[in-house]
Order: C-alpha cells, then structure tokens, then sequence
C-alpha cells in the first residue's frame, strides 16, 4: 500500500483546496480519499501507526504522485519530525502563500461559516486596542494568551486535543508568520524539496504556473484541464447540486415527512448554501497590521526567492 510522495501543508486559507482540485485533474496524481487526513497533527491518528494513514490512499492505482493536503501541518512544529521519521526524504512539498492580512480575514470569514466544533472567534478579541509601535512578536504573545485564555475558559473548542494542547493551530496572526513555519520544515528537508507557490498564482494558474508545477512534479504540463471550474467550494458544489434535486420535491415530501423533519431540511439547506459573512478590517487597522508584518514578509522573500512587493502595500485581490 502507497504512502505519499507530495505534502502541501498550507498555509490555511491560500488556495490548498484549489490547487489540490488542479492537481486531481492530473492522471498522474493521486490525491487521496480525504483532502486533509490531519495524520501527522493529531496525535489519536498518528499514535495508530502509519497503517491507518495508508488507508487514506486505498484507491490508488499506480499514480506517480500521491499526495496529502493537510494545512494544520504548517503552523504545528512537530510535524516535520513527524513526516521526516514516517516517510521517504524525497518527499516533495508544495507550500501556497498568501498576503497574510488577507489570509487572516479569509480565516476568519471560514471560521465564522463553517462552524464544524471550533467555537466562533472573533477577530477584535485578539488584537489590542493600541496597534502603533507593536511588534510582530507582541502581536504574537497577545492572540496566543487570548487564545489560551479561551481554550481554558471553554470558548474556543479545538476539534482535537493536540490541537488543544498545542495553543491551537489556527491562530489568525501566528499561521501567517510563514517564516518560521518554513525555517522549521528546512531542519528536517533540503530546500530543493520545497516548491513555493503565491494564492495568486494558485487562482489564476496560467501556463506559467503549470510549466512550474509540472517541472517541479517532473509530470506532463498538458495533463492539467485548466477548464474545470477549480475556484468554486467542491462540497458546496456538491450540495448545491443535491439540494437542486430536493427542493422541487418538498411539496411531495410534505405529504410523506413530518413537519418537524422538513423544516430540517429547508433548515439544513440554508446553512449550507448561505454566503459567508464579509468582513474587513478598518484600512487604518489593515495599514497599521501590514506594516507589523513587513519585516515577516521580508523574510518571506529570502527563503522563498518570491519578489512579494504587493504584499507590502495590500492585495487587490479578493478571493476568499
């Protein structure tokens, strides 16, 4: 039974999704059963052994590529270890970044949509009221005691207990700090091992991109259909088709269903179609975190060679 030859840890809210349904369209590649098995995060997968994280890939047919999509493996720092001991040295890692404000907005917005066990955070509660002067590392310090202080208090409920004892692996300003999460992969993997790609890259995938992906991956260029419609949610695209079916039928079911169970599912529809709530920072406030984050994003451009100079003066792209 294959393991995987293809890690793409993150970062969370940077077009992982995306770019993993890029990759599915590739005969070469296998992306597994579960996007995000999380094996190497949570200690209840990985203390059963690597038997159960073969079980993810139990549809393979032979794939040069084989891949796992996890983004709670980037901020987590055990968990280059982790893959070091479990799988070959050649494993290969395509890591997506994004501005980071915008990524913490993204973050937020999902968090407040898809509420799957992780209680609603809100961004204002991590951020102290004076930004002027701070550090990144205060920055830092203050959502990590926030969010302690809600693990403890019950307010925030990781969906894991590593996570929990961990502090937490999707701190809205802590996942963004891509440099050190980087830094720690390179411990454990030459850097030849690691292709960097930006989320505007990811979303507008032009031939560029896929000659560097496919060199990268040493796998055709023309295998990828670019003509899928790769940004759209494929679980909502999903349930969007499920619930097209269901509702023409809701008369009929009223005679077959109770009214308590139809209200269920008019219920369930609309949680599951509704759009995300927007949500922006005050552009004093976005200015003010953008430019606490120069000096990360510096950093960013040393290890990964990315001339990221939209990132300095904010993206205009919005994706979420």
């Amino acid at each position: 039974m294959i393991l995987p030859n293809l890690i793409i840890p993150g970062a969370q809210k940077s077009g992982t999704t995306t770019f993993r349904e890029i990759l599915r369209t590739h005969e070469a590649i296998y992306t597994g059963i579960e996007k995000e098995p999380h094996f190497f995060s949570q200690d209840r997968n990985y203390s059963q052994g690597v038997d159960l994280y073969r079980k993810n890939y139990a549809h393979y047919q032979g794939q040069k590529i084989v891949t796992d999509a996890s983004t709670s493996y980037m901020p987590l720092s055990f968990v280059p270890e982790r893959i070091s001991e479990t799988l070959d040295n050649d494993v290969q890692f395509i890591i997506v970044l994004r501005n980071p404000i915008d990524r913490v907005i993204s973050a937020f917005m999902h968090q407040n949509t898809y509420k799957r066990g992780d209680t609603k955070r809100n961004l204002i509660n991590i951020i102290p009221k004076q930004l002027e002067g701070l550090t990144l590392e205060e920055l830092i310090q203050y959502e990590e005691a926030s969010v302690r202080n809600g693990l403890s208090s019950g307010t925030i409920q990781s969906r894991d207990e590593t996570w929990s004892k961990s502090g937490f692996p999707f701190n809205y300003f802590f996942v963004s700090c891509y440099s050190k999460h980087i830094s720690n992969y390179f411990k454990y993997f030459p850097k030849h091992n690691f292709l960097f790609l930006t989320f505007e890259e990811v979303i507008h995938f032009n031939e560029e991109t896929i000659q560097k992906v496919a060199a990268f991956l040493n796998v055709a260029s023309s295998g990828f259909n670019t003509s899928v419609n790769i940004h759209a949610n494929p679980s909502l695209v999903y349930k969007s088709r499920i619930f097209g079916v269901l509702t023409p039928l809701s008369t009929p079911l009223k005679h077959l269903l109770a009214k308590s169970k139809v209200k269920q599912l008019r219920s369930l529809t609309g949680k599951w179609l509704k759009e995300k709530p927007k949500f922006q920072f005050s552009e004093s406030t976005y200015r003010q975190l953008l430019e606490i984050f120069q000096p990360e994003i510096q950093r960013v451009e040393k290890l990964t060679g990315f001339d990221l100079s939209s990132w300095k003066v904010g993206s205009e792209i919005s994706n979420n």
